[in-house]
């Protein structure tokens, strides 16, 4: 009985310790995020005091020496770029996927799927580096 009662008092003096901690770590983790985003604030006071947000991001103008920051094309050109991958990759994945699980041999299921558990494990920027310009 004394044993069972340490026990008991053990794992709610760890469960305290992991509380403290994830709440401690998720704290610092929001600090970091705010003086972030204090620092980009800083450093780009001037600019955001010269023009609006709204001129900022529908301005096509981009002429740094003149005081022009006009993020339209920059935007237009990640959306185009997400978009044409999300239209290229998404059937050609999904098909794939749906193959593997439902058509393929065992044995080829064997062979793919580590692979594919490698794969997806790599980040994509660094396929990006990869990849011929």
């Amino acid at each position: 009985m004394a044993g069972s009662k340490q026990l008991v008092r053990t794992r709610i003096l760890k469960d305290k310790v992991a509380h403290v901690s994830m709440v401690g770590l998720t704290l610092f983790s929001l600090f970091i995020l705010l003086v972030m985003g204090f620092g980009l604030w800083y450093k780009s006071r001037d600019i955001l005091d010269a023009n609006s947000i709204w001129h900022l991001i529908s301005s096509s103008q981009w002429k740094p020496q003149a005081g022009e920051f006009g993020f339209l094309p920059f935007i237009a050109g990640t959306l185009s770029i997400t978009l044409l991958s999300i239209v290229i990759t998404l059937p050609i994945s999904l098909l794939t996927a749906i193959f593997l699980t439902e058509n393929a041999r065992p044995w080829v299921k064997r062979f793919i799927f580590p692979i594919l558990d490698i794969l997806a494990g790599i980040p994509s920027v660094i396929y990006g580096v990869w990849v011929p310009c």
